[in-house]
């Protein structure tokens, strides 16, 4: 159940990743598109197919372990007190 949450994770980072690409196409669409007449229909998504790829396995990759680092706990846990490196002076 946990390597099938942390894999969640990954997920989940590939599906924020895909709403910010959606919300930089959306501003593109509202304000650039209409004001400059700048038609990008002759551009194809397999010109960024490879380029795709290389951004989304990384992404799935890191998220993966981030979510095993925080549903196993060790996100979560205190960290151990320092402990003092001197002694403490007495007052004379």
């Amino acid at each position: 159940m946990l390597v099938f949450e942390s894999l969640s994770v990954g997920v989940m980072a590939i599906a924020v990743e895909f709403a910010a690409v959606l919300l930089v196409v959306g501003v593109y669409a509202v304000l650039v598109w209409p004001l400059t007449f700048m038609d990008v229909a002759n551009v194809g998504a397999r010109e960024f197919d490879s380029w795709a790829r290389t951004v989304l396995w990384p992404v799935f990759a890191g998220g993966s372990p981030a979510g095993y680092w925080c549903f196993n706990g060790s996100a979560f846990k205190e960290k151990p007190k320092r402990a003092v490196l001197y002694p403490l002076r007495k007052h004379r």
